[in-house]
This record gives structure tokens, C-alpha cells and sequence, in this order.
């Protein structure tokens, strides 16, 4: 199959859905990254620190905006080429997106026809009354998917493509909450154990926002270590489905099957992040 993902930035896709990307790469699968805006003024940690250093680094102090833009798109490529993602298309659009830009759903949807994704995984872009971003750009890539499935070629000169399944990042709640029926829920989540060394090496990439050792055992654990509690594995990521699936009868997952609820935390309890480092 063929995973697309959809993102603001280029550390979001690694931070929020590079566990699960790593998965389907290790399963054979092809993994697409679009990255709509370059980053350079998201998290300018290593500009910011350097300047308030009493001997500042003047090639880093006086970067300017096409020499940020490389510096991220580099730290991008490492993390994929950590990861295996085997394509990142990057827009290279501003960051201070804040409103649709027709154009920019035009080219994504031209490109979900183009590279037949079954799957995209994006940023779930219910920001309420604020709109940065990160929602935008999920609003785009959604309203770009849905139009990828509406095109004509007598019209438009491409098939239309029609997705098998959209997946939302970020939605900071548990299965279990099923009960309460205030808010989003993550309803799947995606066991990223088995590659959770590499993720956290290609988050490290990103040293230019401060994803250093330690920022990153604590995201591990905080984020990923808590999704994986509720779904009774080391690390998970969790997300939530656009459409609705249709089974032949009750679905029972072999994780269900498989996980006995009063010794389950014994199993996930046991490895931590900075297990997962080497030493050099």
C-alpha cells in the first residue's frame, strides 16, 4: 500500500506520525511526505539561543531566510532517510498560514491523483476559534483529498483518486474516554515500539528547535509512552479516522486477543526512552 502524509512542517510529520510511517516502510509499503510551509521561522531555537551568547557564532546569528529554509529541509532529509521515507515534497510555502490558498489545495490534490495514496495522515485541524497553521494546512490537505476524488479527465486531465482512509494526528485523548461524549477521541492506535529508537534519532534531527536527547526521551515518554498505556504497548501513536469501517462482524484486534488486562502493564512498563539509546 502507499501512505501519504500531509503536514505543516517538516518536524511535524516525524514528531506526530513518524512512528507509524517507519512501520509501513519495514512492511514494504511507500511513504510520501508533503511538507506545505519550510519551517524557517517555526521554532528558531538555535538562532535565538546563539544570539544571547556573549560571543555569538555570526554565520549562525546572520543566517538568513534562504539559508534557515536549507537548514531545515537538511535536518527533514536526515529524519527520512532515518525513518526510510522514500519521497518528501516540500512547498516551501510561508509559514504564516492563516487563511486557504486555493492554490495550494490545487497542487496537493494534484498530487494525491498523481501518487494514488490509499491512506493520508495529517494534523487534525479542529483549532476551534484559532486558526494557525498547523490547521490550515490540514484544512487544505483535506478539502485538496476530497477534491482528488472528484476530478474529472475529460475536465481537469487526470483520474480521480479516491482515498481508503484519512487519518488525524494530535488528538490528545484516549479510547477509553469513549464514555464521555465531550470531545475528539483517538480511536486506533499504532504500536510504534518495534521503531521507536528510530524515531527518536529522527527527531533528534531537528536540532535547530531544540529536539535535543532529553526533549526527546520526555515527548517519548509524556506523549507516545501515554498513548501506548491506553493501547497496552510500550509506545503508540494515536489517531482518529475520517470514515467509517465496515467489517463482516465484531472486529477483535490480535492486540485484544492477545494482551491479558491484569499483567499488561508489566509488558508495557518495561522498556523507557533512554533505553532505546546506544551508547557511542
Amino acid at each position: 500500500m502507499k501512505v501519504m502524509a500531509i503536514y505543516a512542517h517538516p518536524a511535524d510529520i516525524i514528531a506526530d506520525c513518524g512512528g507509524a510511517l517507519a512501520m509501513h516502510v519495514d512492511k514494504g509499503d511507500d511513504v510520501v511526505a508533503i511538507i506545505i510551509s519550510h519551517g524557517a521561522r517555526i521554532h528558531p531555537n538555535k538562532y535565538v539561543e546563539e544570539q544571547r551568547k556573549e560571543n555569538p557564532d555570526k554565520s549562525i546569528i546572520n543566517a538568513g531566510h534562504e539559508e534557515l529554509i536549507e537548514a531545515k529541509k537538511q535536518e527533514m532529509q536526515r529524519a527520512a532517510d532515518i525513518l526510510g521515507i522514500q519521497k518528501v515534497i516540500c512547498f516551501d510555502e510561508e509559514d504564516n498560514l492563516t487563511v486557504p490558498d486555493p492554490q495550494i489545495i490545487t497542487r496537493i490534490s494534484m498530487l494525491v491523483a498523481e501518487e494514488k495514496p490509499d491512506v493520508v495522515v495529517m494534523d487534525h485541524f479542529s483549532g476551534g476559534p484559532y486558526a494557525g497553521c498547523h490547521e490550515m494546512a490540514s484544512a487544505m490537505a483535506m478539502s485538496a483529498v476530497l477534491r482528488a476524488g472528484e476530478f474529472v479527465k475529460n475536465l481537469d486531465g487526470i483520474d480521480a483518486h479516491h482515498v481508503k482512509q484519512i487519518y488525524f494526528s494530535k488528538v490528545q485523548s484516549f479510547n477509553r474516554d469513549c464514555l464521555n461524549y465531550q470531545g475528539l477521541k483517538s480511536d486506533i492506535y499504532v504500536d510504534i515500539t518495534p521503531v521507536a529508537a528510530r524515531k527518536l534519532k529522527a527527531v533528534e534531527q531537528f536540532a535547530s528547535q531544540a529536539h535535543t536527547k532529553d526533549v526527546s526521551i520526555k515527548t517519548m515518554e509524556a506523549i507516545f509512552g501515554a498513548y501506548g498505556t491506553s493501547a497496552k504497548v510500550n509506545f503508540a501513536e494515536g489517531y482518529m479516522r475520517y470514515y467509517p469501517e465496515t467489517h463482516d462482524g465484531f472486529p477483535v484486534t490480535k492486540y485484544a486477543d492477545n494482551t491479558d488486562p491484569l499483567t499488561a502493564h508489566v509488558d508495557y512498563s518495561k522498556i523507557r526512552a533512554s533505553d532505546l539509546y546506544e551508547e557511542d
